[in-house]
C-alpha cells in the first residue's frame, strides 16, 4: 500500500512539473548587435581659425564640427539680441509672412532713442506716435542693430528690462548655454558674456523660427520714421550668408554669427559660424570674413552616410533555435562629418542610431521567422 502511495505520488509530481514547465513564460529573445556599437566618421576637419579670439563651427540639427579651445566667456557686443529676438517670439510667435501686433511708440521710446543716439550707441530712429509692427520692430533690432528698440521690446514682452534679463538667462540655460550670462538687452554692457560655441546654440535655436530667418537674411527694410535702414552684416546676401547678427564694441571686438545652407544629397543643410574678439584692423569685417571661410571649409567636409534596406545589422536569438539574422527594412540617410559620433542600438523591432544631435530609428525584420519551441523543449528546459 505504502509502495502504490508513493507511485502515485510520483506521477502527480511529474505531471505537476511537467504544467509548471509548460505554464512558465517563454524567454524573450536576445537581441545582438553586429559590429561596434559607437564608431567614428573617419577624417579631421580642418579650419582657417582666426589667430585671436575665439570660433566654432557647427550643422544645425547634426552638431558641433569644430571649435577653439579657448571657450571662455567673453563680451559678444550687439550679438546679444538673438537672445532678445528669440524671448520676443516665444512670447509673441509670428507666422511666415505675418507681421504680428502693433505697438504706438510713445515719448518714451523717442527720449530713449535720441538718449542712447547721444551716446553713440548703435540706434534706429524712432518718433512718438508712430505705429510699429512687431516685425518691423524685430527689423529695426536685428538690421541696423538698434539698442533702443531693444528695450522697447524687452518692456513690451515682460514689463521690464530687469524681468526680460531673467527670462534670456533662463532661457540660455534651457538651451545648454552653461557659459553665458546677459546683463542687458542689447549688448552695450560688456557683463554680458558668452562663447562662441554657446552663441552657435542660440543662433540654431533662433534660426528654426521662419519669422526670425526671414528676418535676417534681409539687406534692409523700411520703417516708421526711420526710413530705409540697413543690415549691418554686409555679407548677407552674397556668398550664400543669410543671416545671422553682428556684433562690435570696444571690449568685444569684432563679432560675427554667420549662416549658410549648403546641398548635402539633395537636401539643404544649415551651417553656422561664430567668431567673437576680433581687435585688429577692421574688427568687425575681420570677423565677416572669417565666419565666410570657415562655413566654406565646412561645406566640404559635410557629406551624407546611408543605411540601405536589407542591411544585415544583428541577430535574434532563443535558446531553442539558432540565431536569426535582422536586417533593416527601409533605407536610412544622416548627414555626417570627419569626427562625429556615431552609436547604434537595438530596441524592439528598431535599430536606433544617434548621429551626432540626429536621432534615426531604422525598423527591422527578420530574415526568417522565430519558431516556438518544441514540446520536449518545454519539459526538458532548465532556465
Amino acid at each position: 500500500m505504502k509502495a502504490k502511495v508513493v507511485g502515485i505520488g510520483i506521477v502527480v509530481l511529474v505531471i505537476v512539473v511537467g504544467l509548471v514547465q509548460l505554464l512558465r513564460p517563454l524567454p524573450n529573445p536576445q537581441l545582438t548587435l553586429q559590429g561596434a556599437a559607437e564608431s567614428v566618421v573617419p577624417g579631421k576637419a580642418q579650419f582657417s581659425f582666426p589667430g585671436e579670439g575665439q570660433s566654432a563651427v557647427a550643422v544645425t540639427g547634426v552638431g558641433l564640427m569644430g571649435a577653439t579651445a579657448n571657450q571662455t566667456p567673453v563680451p559678444i557686443a550687439s550679438l546679444t539680441k538673438m537672445m532678445t529676438a528669440y524671448v520676443v517670439l516665444k512670447h509673441h510667435p509670428l507666422l511666415e509672412g505675418e507681421d504680428g501686433p502693433t505697438l504706438t511708440m510713445t515719448a518714451e521710446d523717442e527720449a530713449l532713442y535720441k538718449k542712447d543716439k547721444a551716446a553713440g550707441d548703435s540706434v534706429v530712429k524712432v518718433v512718438a506716435g508712430d505705429k510699429w509692427t512687431e516685425r518691423q520692430m524685430l527689423e529695426g533690432l536685428m538690421l541696423p542693430s538698434g539698442d533702443n528698440m531693444a528695450m522697447t521690446l524687452a518692456k513690451w514682452t515682460a514689463g521690464s528690462e530687469s524681468a526680460f534679463i531673467k527670462e534670456m538667462n533662463d532661457t540660455a540655460k534651457q538651451l545648454g548655454m552653461n557659459n553665458t550670462t546677459y546683463a542687458d538687452v542689447s549688448g552695450v554692457n560688456p557683463a554680458s558674456r558668452s562663447t562662441a560655441v554657446d552663441q552657435l546654440k542660440i543662433a540654431d535655436a533662433a534660426m528654426q523660427i521662419p519669422a526670425f530667418r526671414d528676418i535676417v537674411k534681409e539687406a534692409q527694410a523700411t520703417l516708421p520714421g526711420a526710413g530705409t535702414v540697413y543690415n549691418v552684416d554686409y555679407f548677407v546676401g552674397k556668398n550664400g550668408i543669410v543671416g545671422v547678427k553682428t556684433g562690435s564694441t570696444s571690449q568685444a571686438g569684432g563679432c560675427f554669427v554667420s549662416a549658410m545652407y549648403h546641398n548635402v544629397g539633395g537636401k539643404q543643410v544649415l551651417m553656422l559660424g561664430a567668431v567673437l574678439g576680433q581687435h585688429g584692423g577692421q574688427p568687425l569685417m575681420s570677423a565677416l570674413k572669417a565666419n565666410l571661410t570657415l562655413l566654406q571649409e565646412a561645406g566640404k567636409y559635410i557629406t551624407t552616410s546611408s543605411i540601405s534596406k536589407g542591411t544585415t545589422v544583428g541577430s535574434a536569438s532563443v535558446p531553442w533555435q539558432s540565431p536569426v539574422p535582422l536586417q533593416t527594412s527601409e533605407d536610412a540617410t544622416y548627414i555626417a562629418f570627419p569626427g562625429m559620433t556615431v552609436t547604434r542600438k537595438l530596441v524592439g523591432n528598431n535599430l536606433q542610431v544617434t548621429a551626432g544631435e540626429q536621432k534615426i530609428t531604422v525598423p527591422l525584420t527578420q530574415a526568417e521567422q522565430l519558431k516556438k519551441p518544441s514540446l520536449k523543449w518545454r519539459l526538458m528546459r532548465l532556465s
